[in-house]
């Protein structure tokens, strides 16, 4: 049984999922300001399973290039040294036998261009997310219409009220990926 107020709540909740982790990939791209974000989701091999980064060590950002990671347990700062390699951030931890050091190379133009462009396909991933939730709540809401369970009306409303909802998230995509792409080329 279709019942529209829930199951446009509840569409409306995974198209905000889906903005937010839009968000949370911009956040993770190196734009040339260190962020703790960068490293922090790094799975190390630890005590016999696999933790994130943050869950083992202290990572601080002093200023713009670079970042300083160091492991509470001093034992575990090899293990964090071959995590960060291994994750391919094109990072390049210096080890001083207490902590991390992770110097940000600057960023070349061609690099700047690379990021530009994968803002873009971030956006456009999480616009094809958010179109095919709308169209999954359509297609329930023509089946609701057709068995006979909503009115045209109420029908009508609905496809209405997705679209001014996709109309604001839609607008949030935009807004977010501008904002990314004007600091990328600003630093």
């Amino acid at each position: 049984m279709f019942v529209f107020n829930e199951d446009l709540k509840s569409t409306q909740k995974k198209m905000a999922q889906a903005i937010s982790r839009f968000q949370e990939e911009l956040t993770r791209l190196r734009i040339g300001r260190a962020q703790s974000a960068f490293v922090e989701d790094v799975e190390v091999e630890c005590y016999g399973s696999r933790m994130s980064l943050k869950e083992v060590a202290s990572i601080t950002t002093p200023d713009t290039r670079l970042i300083i990671v160091e492991p509470w347990d001093r034992a575990l700062i090899k293990a964090i040294e071959k995590a960060i390699l291994a994750a391919n951030l094109g990072l390049n931890p210096s080890n001083d036998g207490q902590r991390l050091r992770i110097v940000l190379p600057p960023m070349t133009t061609e690099r700047r261009q690379e990021l530009a462009k994968r803002i873009g396909d971030l956006a456009e991933e999480t616009r094809i997310i958010l179109r095919n939730l709308r169209k999954e709540f359509l297609e329930r809401a023509h089946k609701a219409e057709k068995a006979g369970e909503i009115s045209k009306d109420n029908s009508f409303r609905l496809q209405k009220e997705i679209d001014s909802i996709m109309e604001k998230f839609n607008t949030e995509i935009e807004e977010s990926a501008r904002n990314k792409e004007r600091e990328l080329l600003t630093i």
